[in-house]
């Protein structure tokens, strides 16, 4: 059995939506609190609840909301500040 004949668990839409309510809520509610405070690391927010948690790394800030929201929740996960440019990293090398 090959990896392209898997179902994906999650749709692509289903994953756009996840991303683009995630990035919403990040821009509205959190980036001017966390950027201010000159925090570094990245942010996971449960995008149904609209809470979150910060940590130095996404794994430290995933285990943080998984203590809190045990048994399920939809989560987005950004570096704080800036995301890099990932095509401008590609056409580079």
């Amino acid at each position: 059995m090959s990896l392209m004949s898997i179902d994906p668990l999650v749709s692509e839409a289903t994953l756009a939506e996840l991303s683009d309510r995630g990035q919403a809520i990040y821009e509205a509610d959190l980036r001017q609190k966390l950027e201010a405070g000159a925090i570094t690391g990245f942010v996971v927010i449960h995008v149904d609840a609209k809470e979150y948690a910060v940590a130095h790394t996404s794994a430290a800030a995933m285990r943080e909301m998984r203590r809190r929201f045990p048994a399920d929740g939809r989560l987005f996960v950004r570096r704080i500040g800036s995301e890099p440019q990932y095509g401008l990293a590609s056409r580079i090398i």
